[in-house]
């Protein structure tokens, strides 16, 4: 369950920056165009979205794999207890 617990906590950790970089894109599109900080803000935005979508990408498999291993040595723990029953 170690493995899960980990999983939740950088699921949860990665979600918490992926709605801040939500928070940055959404403030890059409020800042009007002839400010002179709009282009590096929105370039900043655009680059961190690209970025964690890449992470993201990168993990999903990673959790998926992780998970459905986890999944499978609860089935076998339980058919141990069953066994020991």
């Amino acid at each position: 369950m170690s493995d899960r617990n980990s999983i939740n906590k950088l699921f949860d950790a990665f979600r918490s920056l992926r709605r801040d970089i939500d928070a940055l894109t959404y403030l890059a599109s409020l800042i009007p165009d002839e400010d002179e900080h709009h282009s590096l803000i929105f370039i900043l935005a655009d680059r961190l979205d690209q970025n964690a979508s890449w992470l993201h990408n990168q993990l999903c498999p990673l959790w998926a794999e992780i998970a459905s291993k986890d999944k499978g040595d609860d089935a076998e723990s339980e058919a141990q207890d069953r066994k020991v029953s």
